[in-house]
């Protein structure tokens, strides 16, 4: 130690071991090089750790990783992080991914995969994540049709981003093709 920090030299081999534990899921190995040097820059070389387990798949070092450094920048590089993984189909790594970042879109990597199955749960993610948008805004509406004033039983979302029962709205629609509540037409 030079100063009370380490040394360019000592940082770069920690860094070098951090790395190869990342690549080879070596968790142990990581509990004791981190228990060694707790002021170890997770982060270097723009989350260079993270990408390596991302590539390797190795979720359980992912996790860990995120836990001692909750404010890792998994979009590092573009995204490289999330690249790898779908280009390598880790789909534990990929699940857990996207679920750190709600607001990317799935959809914006299938063309980074070959296999099917791979583009498949980019697809249910992307599902998934439509779902519970479409329910949080059911839920910040308070849950209540503005036609029936009810708690709506089908819930049908119109092209102007209203949602209704679809009992209410297909019988509005009957005698109206217009939006209830913007009158946009339907």
């Amino acid at each position: 130690k030079m100063g009370g920090k380490l040394s360019i030299d000592k940082k770069a081999m920690i860094h070098e071991q951090l790395v190869y534990y990342c690549r080879y899921g070596q968790i142990d190995n990581l509990f004791t090089l981190y228990g060694e040097n707790p002021d170890i820059d997770l982060s270097y070389n723009e989350e260079e750790a993270f990408r390596v387990a991302c590539e390797a798949g190795e979720i359980e070092v992912i996790r860990q990783l995120r836990i001692w450094n909750p404010n890792m920048n998994i979009g590092a590089q573009n995204y490289l992080g999330f690249c790898i993984a779908i280009c390598y189909g880790h789909e534990e790594v990929i699940k857990q991914l996207f679920a750190w970042n709600l607001s990317l879109d799935p959809m914006r990597f299938v063309n980074l995969s070959f296999c099917e199955k791979t583009i498949e749960l980019l697809k249910d993610i992307a599902s998934r994540r439509k779902k519970i948008d479409w329910l949080y805004k059911v839920i910040s509406n308070d849950l209540e049709c503005p036609i029936c004033q009810d708690i709506p039983g089908d819930i049908i979302k119109t092209p102007c981003n209203h949602y209704f029962c679809q009992k209410c709205i297909s019988t509005w629609y009957e005698m109206n093709q217009s939006c209830p509540n913007c009158r946009e037409k339907l």
